[in-house]
């Protein structure tokens, strides 16, 4: 088809058209461009905003330098927080779930309410820490320090505490069933109705600790050092593993008695 242009003549139609889409292609194609390079401008802009309710879900925040931020309500799913300085830091009802917090510094943080699910939290420094109605569950604390931190109605269900040191924190009415406490430390600890059933509780050091109407209901206290513990008559050790690896009877409560075999022959014998 002739399509040759002259003066005062009409572009014919199908040529206008085609033009038409190209302009509207490139047009499209420029804003992809720009939004595409605006994106991680926008996810580094996200990850530099801190304060109440941020958003700084999966970010990268490694030896970030955060004492006293508030970060209340924030979202930190699965951010990295390596080695960061969260001291004096308000993280209160927080969400943290996944998140890495190796060597982190939390020192004297607020963390009450904080959703910590999960969260690897090894060697981590929460001395002096509120995570009062925290919920720890699956959580890895292995070898953290948790000086005079308060635990309060925490939950610590299948949480791994191997080699942490509670010395005297404060777990009143915690809930650590089927936690790990191997070699942990609770010196002087409050233990106050905790809940420690089905917990490994292998060579801990209890020496100390104040434990009415804690609850030892198949735990494993094998090696514990109990010396110098305040329990009474509520505290329960039913089918627990005593200290030198002997089994409670189902009744313990106030003291271990021993089970003999048959199970139906036992002799009340409190130590």
């Amino acid at each position: 088809m002739h399509t040759e242009t002259h003066p005062g003549r009409r572009r014919p139609r199908h040529w206008m058209l085609a033009t038409a889409l190209a302009t509207a292609a490139l047009a499209t194609s420029g804003a992809a461009i720009t939004a595409a390079a605006a994106a991680p401008a926008a996810a580094a802009d996200r990850c530099t905003t801190f304060g109440p309710y941020a958003n700084l879900r999966a970010c990268n925040l490694r030896g970030a330098n955060l004492v006293g931020a508030d970060l209340t309500g924030a979202d930190l799913n699965y951010a990295d927080l390596t080695r960061a300085n969260l001291t004096n830091a308000n993280l209160f009802r927080a969400d943290l779930t996944n998140a890495n917090l190796t060597d982190t510094n939390a020192t004297k943080s607020t963390l009450a309410g904080v959703t910590l699910t999960g969260t690897n939290l090894t060697h981590t420094n929460l001395t002096r820490a509120n995570l009062t109605n925290a919920n720890l569950t699956n959580a890895n604390l292995t070898n953290a320090n948790l000086n005079f931190a308060n635990l309060n109605f925490a939950n610590l269900t299948d949480t791994n505490l191997t080699g942490t040191d509670l010395t005297d924190a404060v777990l009143r009415d915690a809930n650590l069933t089927h936690a790990v406490l191997r070699e942990t430390n609770l010196t002087h600890a409050n233990l106050e109705r905790t809940e420690f059933a089905r917990a490994d509780l292998t060579n801990a050091n209890l020496t100390g600790a104040h434990a009415p109407g804690t609850g030892f209901a198949d735990a494993n206290l094998t090696g514990a050092n109990i010396g110098g513990w305040t329990i009474n008559f509520f505290t329960v050790f039913r089918m627990a593993t005593w200290t030198d690896g002997r089994t409670c009877a189902f009744p313990s409560q106030g003291a271990c008695e021993e089970l003999l075999i048959p199970r139906h022959r036992q002799v009340i014998r409190p130590w």
